[in-house]
């Protein structure tokens, strides 16, 4: 009975309502159920066995909840007349109201009778300042260079990529991200380049800056464009050394802030990375250096075009299952993230994207932190292929950005962000 009073209290003010038949059916078989107590109470109290008289407390029970029976059945069958459609009942039963009887009056069209209106309701709204333009760098060419599994992003040299940065600001994306392609002579084993505090990307953090101090820096902190043999950490005796790597990672950070950068991303997926180097920041007094922590990046096959653009491919393949996510889960997700948060991660990331929408989904519903997506080189590598072959337009590329920022993210890098921003003066519509 309890479940009914629920039900009534809600509903018992509503008119007009038509529910199906399930809940027809419903109110049917209590109906039947309440004169078949009352057939048999009736008998009981007729001709009551010798065991229970009529004074019995079973008896006296049954006839107390017939009373209260009775009463519900007739407000249920009065809401089954009565009950009006509205936002409360439709949330709570979605599935079994009925809207046959609204038309006309409900005419969900009329929200899409035109471009003004649909901006005006659209739950989903972005713009330039929610993009991050993915950059490619060298210290080893003059003059930029087209990355052959990525057509329409380029490999930059140090003089190139400053002009992209400024050509970037004109159109409206103001944070970019950092990635380079490092000459091999100075590659090894144990990453030392990485940890250089002149080294190439420390120098260019700090021309950045000073040419452009407020465009936001994003940089990788990780290890396989330094490591010889393209690993995101330290390889000692055949397998991922996860404590050696952190000591590497701590310093190349503390290099990176030192340079200007404003936001360090590590992507390595080691354990623990994130809070030695809040730790290490804070004990340096960069205690405003933003980390953007990697935490649900997945061991993916999308990722073969980035390696080709920072010369961590290797001819033999590489496998990075033992550090990175697998692609199956879900619930270990929800453990890094946390891990990160508790660490002091200030944004965490999926990577990819378009695959793992559910997870970003899942991750905004359960954690109070922005959560940035990647779309990564082979998502765009698809995409940009697609639509160089006339297998489907344009504008698929803002229909996969609204689905990224629709599953909750706050921020996506895509290597369409500079595309998109020069045409799209609206990226919603």
């Amino acid at each position: 009975m309890t479940y009914f009073r629920v039900f009534c209290h809600y509903f018992a003010p509503y008119k007009n309502v038509f529910i199906c038949d399930f809940i027809y059916d419903f109110i049917d078989q209590l109906k039947k159920a309440y004169v078949y107590l009352v057939f048999i109470c009736a008998k009981t109290v007729q001709h009551p066995p010798r065991s229970h008289p009529t004074n019995h407390p079973t008896i006296l029970a049954t006839f107390y909840k017939l009373k209260y029976l009775k009463k519900y059945c007739f407000v249920i069958k009065n809401i089954y007349k009565n009950l009006e459609i509205i936002q409360l009942g439709y949330n709570y039963f979605p599935n079994l109201i009925m809207y046959k009887k609204l038309f006309p009056k409900v005419r969900p069209r009329r929200l899409r009778q035109n471009g003004t209106i649909r901006n005006l309701v659209s739950d989903t709204t972005i713009s330039r300042s929610k993009l991050i333009q993915p950059l490619f760098v060298s210290d080893t060419i003059n003059s930029k260079q087209e990355i052959s599994s990525m057509p329409g992003q380029f490999l930059y040299s140090s003089e190139d990529i400053l002009n992209e940065i400024e050509s970037l600001k004109d159109c409206g994306i103001n944070t970019v991200a950092l990635f380079p392609n490092i000459n091999t002579e100075v590659k090894d084993p144990l990453s030392k380049e990485a940890l250089n505090e002149n080294n190439f990307m420390c120098q260019l953090v700090q021309r950045i800056k000073k040419e452009f101090p407020d465009t936001m820096l994003v940089l990788d902190v990780a290890l396989d464009p330094y490591n010889s043999n393209g690993h995101d950490g330290i390889v000692i005796d055949g397998k991922i050394d996860n404590d050696v790597t952190l000591d590497a990672l701590k310093k190349m950070s503390i290099n990176l802030a030192n340079a200007g950068a404003d936001i360090l991303a590590p992507s390595d997926m080691m354990d623990g990375r994130i809070g030695v180097i809040r730790e290490e920041l804070e004990k340096h007094n960069h205690k405003d250096t933003i980390l953007l922590s990697y935490a649900a990046k997945y061991s993916s096959n999308f990722y073969g075009p980035f390696r080709d653009a920072v010369g961590s491919a290797q001819s033999e393949g590489i496998n990075k299952d033992t550090y990175q996510m697998d692609y199956r889960n879900i619930n270990e997700s929800f453990k890094e993230i946390q891990l990160d948060i508790n660490e002091g991660a200030d944004i965490v990331m999926v990577k990819p994207a378009l695959a793992y929408l559910d997870i970003i989904s899942k991750l905004k519903s359960k954690f109070d932190v922005p959560i940035f997506a990647y779309q990564v080189s082979g998502e765009y590598a698809m995409l940009k292929m697609g639509i160089d072959k006339n297998y489907f337009g344009n504008n698929v590329v803002p229909e996969t950005l609204i689905s990224l920022f629709r599953a909750g993210s706050s921020s996506v890098l895509t290597y369409f962000a500079k595309w998109v921003a020069e045409n799209y003066d609206n990226i919603s519509n």
